[in-house]
């Protein structure tokens, strides 16, 4: 056990240390801003312009995000076990909460481990151990972004808002990456969009 632990570490501290999976150039280019610095603050249009855009985005989403806020409210009300008070039920009869019930059965279940990284490679003995390194990688990031947890407030936010939002980036603290779950409530989705895969 000890042996397959330090092997793990040693995995990750090598991926982290090498050169391998940097890329340094020479180019004489200094990194950075081009030009002037703008405020990621200042908003170059008026009020009058601003209104008109948040008209439009309503105006184009009126048919749709009425009926999907009062569903995801529904949503909620059942999930919280609050769904008598909201359609003023008062029979001594307890409504199932199915959706409590289907998702703290199957989140625990889905989530007991992290899941498996799958990576692939041609069968040298070079890439048999760049994919061995990677998979340790990923083995490690599951377990330091503590990928089960966010998972689960995926899962409970896809069931409730019929969406999850994630969001990657880099984390200047830890120099490292990062891994957020992001509420949905808090975004404006495009009526129109669509994913092209």
């Amino acid at each position: 056990m000890e042996e397959a632990f330090t092997q793990n570490i040693l995995g990750v501290t090598n991926l982290i240390e090498s050169d391998d999976n940097k890329t340094y150039t020479n180019s004489g280019l200094e990194e950075g801003v081009e030009g002037d610095y703008e405020d990621v603050l200042d908003l170059p249009m008026g009020d009058e312009e601003l209104l008109e855009l948040r008209d439009e985005w309503e105006r184009k989403s009126d048919g749709y995000l009425p009926k999907v806020k009062a569903r995801q409210d529904k949503n909620k009300l059942y999930y919280t076990g609050k769904q008598r008070a909201s359609t003023g039920q008062t029979d001594k009869v307890v409504p199932s909460n199915l959706i409590f019930e289907a998702e703290e059965t199957f989140i625990p279940q889905a989530l007991s481990q992290n899941p498996e990284p799958v990576v692939w490679s041609d069968n040298t003995p070079e890439g048999k151990k760049a994919s061995n390194d990677i998979k340790t990688m990923l083995q490690y990031h599951a377990d330091v972004l503590c990928l089960r947890k966010k998972l689960g407030v995926m899962v409970r936010h896809w069931s409730i808002y019929f969406t999850a939002i994630k969001k990657y980036g880099w984390s200047i603290e830890d120099n490292d990456i990062k891994y957020e779950v992001r509420k949905p409530k808090n975004f404006i989705l495009y009526t129109y969009a669509y994913i092209d895969e």
